[in-house]
């Protein structure tokens, strides 16, 4: 399995996505008066984007207050994927690995587009259906019943959104970044730090046996194993659509 990644920062998907994404901003022509960058953490796509003079104004979302306090034109908010701003306010709008957590993503995809100016460009990245398959695999292996790992969009969904959100030209393709861990544990122990919890459901309320995660572990490694450690795949989906420049 040549090419799979050594994980040495938490940030190292957000990172790489995160460039995925500039490339793409990089491609078309022009600069953008007003951006959003919805859950940006760092803020480093939109501090990138201002030093190259392809924005002027920056309007920043995060729900980690340690983030926010240090990101320029920041707004704290209880929902990274809450774009509810005023209509035709941004030029682009920038969401980096968030999207997959959203409660209504239809609604959030909606409120991005009419939070667009008219002709205004929405580029994206989400997590896809074949995030952490290893990882759900394992569980099942396992005979754990409870935990399990959430469902994520395919790209023929996430293009049927769009168009259902009355998006135009709108081009959506895939990445799978397969990255090595020393353990399962350690997986789970950076999916965690990642904020990325809410890709696992423990669907028994009480205390977690030590077993189910042994069982789960074995499980993996047995299936998945990698030079000295594990292997996980993050399905990663990328959007670049516009709004409609109505009249």
């Amino acid at each position: 399995m040549n090419g799979a990644l050594s994980y040495s920062e938490n940030d190292f998907l957000y990172k790489n996505t995160g460039q995925s994404i500039l490339e793409r901003i990089s491609e078309v022509k022009g600069a953008f008066v007003n951006m959003l960058e919805l859950g940006a953490r760092d803020g480093f796509i939109g501090a990138e984007l201002l030093a190259a003079n392809r924005v002027e104004k920056l309007v920043s979302t995060e729900v980690c207050s340690n983030y926010a306090s240090s990101m320029v034109g920041y707004k704290y908010v209880d929902d990274v994927n809450d774009a509810s701003f005023a209509e035709n306010e941004f030029d682009l709008i920038v969401s980096n690995l968030n999207l997959h957590n959203a409660d209504d993503l239809p609604d959030s995809l909606l409120k991005i587009r009419k939070a667009l100016k008219r002709g205004g460009l929405f580029v994206g990245a989400l997590f896809g259906v074949d995030t952490l398959t290893e990882l759900r695999n394992s569980f099942y292996k396992s005979g754990d019943e409870n935990w399990r790992v959430h469902s994520f969009p395919d790209v023929q969904q996430i293009g049927d959104l769009l168009f259902r959100a009355r998006f135009v030209d709108s081009v959506v393709d895939r990445e799978v970044i397969k990255i090595e861990y020393s353990s399962p544990l350690k997986l789970l122990y950076d999916i965690k730090n990642m904020g990325q919890s809410s890709a696992l459901t423990n669907g028994y309320k009480g205390l977690t046996k030590p077993e189910i995660f042994s069982n789960m572990a074995h499980a993996y490694q047995e299936s998945y194993s990698y030079n000295d450690g594990v292997v996980a795949s993050f399905d990663v989906i990328y959007i670049l659509a516009w709004r409609r420049n109505e009249v």
